[in-house]
């Protein structure tokens, strides 16, 4: 019992430090994205902080807080529940990025969208286009990335004496 609380411990803490690894991974794609999309003008990232801080205040700590907690839950789940992490993390590395787009969505729409009047046209606009953009665009990085993290992830297990497989 103690070996087995220790390994889940170790694997929490491994899981989020992967998933915080890849969330910085993934914002500086999306930096790196629009910086090339904006004509290569450095501005566009000062210009976005700018003009959004409050989605800017949600990148830069609601989204490692959700990609730390879900990498923590993935490791343990790995540890103990012996899940591949081939499938687990790509799902939770999505949910990571759903969750937080979702989040900045949701200020936006909370702050302009309800004010607008037209709640139906706001969810789309503010929630339901950052969703599918950036799952459309997003998706091939996204998933290397998370594919990324689950090889380090089993690599870490091997290299601990934990092969996923049931004794």
């Amino acid at each position: 019992m103690g070996a087995n609380v220790h390994s889940a411990r170790s694997s929490a803490t491994t899981g989020g430090r992967l998933f915080l690894l890849g969330y910085c991974i993934g914002l500086l794609m999306a930096a790196a994205f629009l910086f090339f999309m904006s004509g290569t003008t450095p501005n566009v990232l000062f210009r976005i902080i700018q003009e959004w801080p409050l989605q800017a205040l949600v990148c830069f700590t609601v989204g490692p807080l959700i990609s730390l907690a879900l990498g923590r839950w993935g490791g343990a789940q790995v540890a103990i529940r012996y899940r591949s992490p081939w499938i687990l993390v790509p799902v939770l590395s999505f949910a990571s990025v759903w969750l937080t787009v979702f989040s900045f969505g949701l200020i936006a729409f909370l702050g302009e969208g309800v004010a607008s009047g037209a709640i139906f046209s706001a969810v789309r606009q503010y929630l339901l286009n950052p969703l599918i953009l950036v799952s459309a665009f997003g998706f091939p990085f996204i998933l290397v990335v998370s594919l990324l993290i689950a090889y380090r992830f089993q690599r870490s297990f091997i290299s601990e004496g934990r092969d996923g497989k049931k004794e």
